[in-house]
């Protein structure tokens, strides 16, 4: 997002999502959100130079609003259709599934409870069954954490401002990935826009190349003449 001086600002991008995700639908805001992870995003640009995390702003959208099925029912549905997708899908994409716990674990997204039900009854029936269908114990445990916060979160029927970090256990996410997320989410910013920028670079030197050689074809040309 790009960096805003007030919070009337701040508010303003916020509440153009609902009618956004209106606008475009369940698919749409999947999409968006696909494109929006790697870091580029040409509706609610992303802040290049603080490293904003590109899901920062559901996180602030849900803490800010609370959650009410009119106004982020698609963003959740998207939402749910990501998680699956990214951990059980025929592309899985582990990084992906581990930003979407962080958030779920940060903030109540109703629609995803029948997924976080069914990795809950899945430890509980066989233990360690999570990590090996996640494939990792990372993954694993920021699963825990997420499905612990969203249920938890759901049955208080917690809503504006809530934050799920507190509910579950803030030290433990502290220490393990909530500090190093955001330089995480540095690194990968300054990855993606050192590819465009090589990209672009590439597709100019092919640029010049095929105007070279169209060039010579030229002068061959007009000497056969």
């Amino acid at each position: 997002m790009k960096t805003v001086s007030t919070r009337a600002e701040w508010l303003a991008i916020l509440n153009q999502i609902p009618d956004f995700a209106a606008e475009v639908g369940i698919e749409g805001v999947r999409e968006w959100l696909l494109e929006r992870h790697p870091g580029f995003d040409a509706r609610f640009p992303l802040d290049w130079r603080g490293g904003e995390d590109p899901f920062r702003i559901l996180e602030q959208f849900y803490q800010e609003f609370g959650y009410s099925a009119d106004r982020q029912g698609l963003i959740g549905a998207a939402i749910y259709r990501l998680l699956e997708e990214s951990a059980f899908g025929e592309r899985k994409d582990a990084l992906l599934l581990e930003d979407l716990l962080i958030l779920c674990a940060q903030v109540t997204i109703p629609p995803t409870r029948s997924w976080f039900e069914k990795l809950r009854d899945m430890e509980a029936a066989e233990p360690g069954a999570v990590e090996r269908a996640l494939g990792s114990r990372q993954l694993a445990s920021f699963a825990k954490w997420a499905w612990e916060g969203q249920l938890a979160g759901l049955d208080r029927g917690l809503g504006k401002s809530a934050s799920l970090v507190t509910e579950v256990d803030a030290t433990a996410l502290g220490s393990l990935f909530m500090l190093n997320w955001r330089a995480k989410r540095r690194a990968k910013a300054a990855q993606a826009k050192a590819t465009v920028t090589l990209r672009k670079h590439s597709d100019r030197k092919a640029t010049e190349s095929e105007a070279s050689a169209v060039s010579e074809e030229r002068l061959l040309y007009e000497r056969e003449s």
